[in-house]
């Protein structure tokens, strides 16, 4: 048996239990994203000129601290607060769109997660 072919638009999830999960990126518009997050709205943090974290807008005080999220945005310099609720890693273009991870960036996160306690990849 085969294993499953990998997206062909590849993003990251993370949830708020650790898990890490490679996606098929949705359509890049605010209702898919929050869709995905379960949210009503979607914000964006622009963790490098390259990545985008996507989380609940709305989800501090609501959601559970998002751990992996929360210490992937501090290794980038985000220090000054906590991320909630599930995040979604994609890439952006130079037109600020929103695009699938990079062979390599993607890779990358990975490790990165991976070496973060109670961190689970899928």
């Amino acid at each position: 048996m085969s294993a499953p072919a990998a997206p062909a638009r590849p993003a990251l999830l993370i949830t708020t239990d650790g898990d890490v999960s490679v996606i098929d990126l949705p359509e890049p518009d605010a209702l898919s994203v929050s869709r995905l997050l379960e949210c009503h709205r979607a914000d964006v943090v622009r963790l490098t000129p390259a990545m985008d974290m996507w989380i609940d807008d709305e989800g501090y005080g609501v959601e559970p601290v998002n751990r992996p999220a929360t210490a992937l945005a501090r290794r980038f310099g985000f220090i000054y607060q906590q991320y909630h609720g599930p995040a979604l890693l994609a890439g952006y273009d130079d037109q600020g769109e929103t695009v699938p991870l990079t062979p390599d960036t993607l890779d990358a996160l990975r490790r990165t997660l991976a070496s973060m306690p109670g961190t689970t990849l899928r």
